[in-house]
């Protein structure tokens, strides 16, 4: 299932209230994003008017096609719906499995989360930001950023119109001298909130913002999360100036904020997820040598 390609998926993605995913039994814990359970739904009723699975199983029987199991694979928005897809499909089909690249973060209900877990795997790359998108995540960017601009001494224009030129680049700062009074004062901030975020993960914000009361949504599956190693300067003999890549396993919690960084667009394309991917085995060699 594709990622966002259309003004009409870019809707499905800002739809991003909760609702029921339609399981049976129904549960009250299972919660999705509106509009990628719509989506999902709309899918699911195509492969059962259509009748394509059992037409797949039905093709070429003498390879043994009636015995294959299923297997769903998305990037982005299509991680998000083949995931509840999925959720859907599990009771008639057991044996299903799941490959998703680059997932939504405000997505499936706790409950929901955990009980993909057993048959997806994720895969995030670096910084991307869609992963760390949702309600709670957004609102909580918002009170990070207006504090940071109000602790600012410089012009708004200026840091609005810095920040965009950062989001877009992909120059990053070569040292802390680089730092403009906008970048520290975010930095200051950022510091000083982690000191003071709560054990509970309450998002601290001053009276005049209210934070979203929607439950947290989160990316699915269990989590392979694909990290650039910045070698020393002893490393650098054997791997030149180059970062290199090493895939950890994640928790679904780790990507609770979005992270400011002039990557964090580049870390979503499909094309830098698979050539970090094709980096990773040589590499996490390395970093064990």
């Amino acid at each position: 299932i594709r990622g966002t390609l259309s003004m009409k998926d870019i809707l499905t993605d800002l739809n991003a209230e909760a609702e029921r995913i339609p399981v049976e039994p129904l549960r009250d814990d299972f919660l999705g994003h509106k509009g990628m359970v719509s989506a999902a739904v709309y899918v699911f009723e195509k492969i059962k008017s259509e009748k394509l699975l059992e037409r797949a199983h039905n093709y070429r029987t003498f390879i043994g096609t009636k015995d294959y199991d299923l297997v769903i694979v998305g990037h982005s928005l299509g991680a998000g719906i083949a995931s509840i897809l999925g959720i859907m499909l599990r009771k008639e089909y057991p044996n299903l499995s799941f490959y998703c690249y680059s997932p939504p973060g405000g997505l499936l209900s706790m409950a929901a989360m955990e009980y993909t877990k057993s048959f997806t795997t994720a895969v995030v790359l670096g910084k991307d930001v869609v992963p760390r998108l949702g309600l709670n995540q957004m609102e909580a960017l918002r009170a990070d950023l207006i504090n940071a601009i109000k602790r600012s001494v410089d012009p708004k224009w200026k840091i609005i119109s810095c920040g965009v030129m950062c989001c877009c680049c992909a120059i990053e700062p070569t040292s802390a001298t680089e730092l403009s009074t906008a970048d520290q004062a975010m930095a200051d901030y950022i510091q000083e909130k982690q000191q003071t975020r709560t054990v509970g993960g309450v998002h601290p914000s001053d009276s005049t913002i209210a934070l979203t009361t929607h439950p947290p949504m989160y990316p699915p599956g269990r989590i392979v999360h694909i990290v650039r190693h910045h070698p020393t300067k002893d490393e650098k003999a054997l791997s030149g100036n180059e970062p290199v890549y090493q895939a950890i396993w994640a928790e679904n919690t780790d990507f609770d904020e979005v992270i400011i960084s002039p990557v964090m667009i580049q870390d979503h394309m499909p094309d830098k997820l698979l050539t970090a991917l094709n980096k990773v085995e040589n590499d996490d060699l390395l970093l064990r040598y």
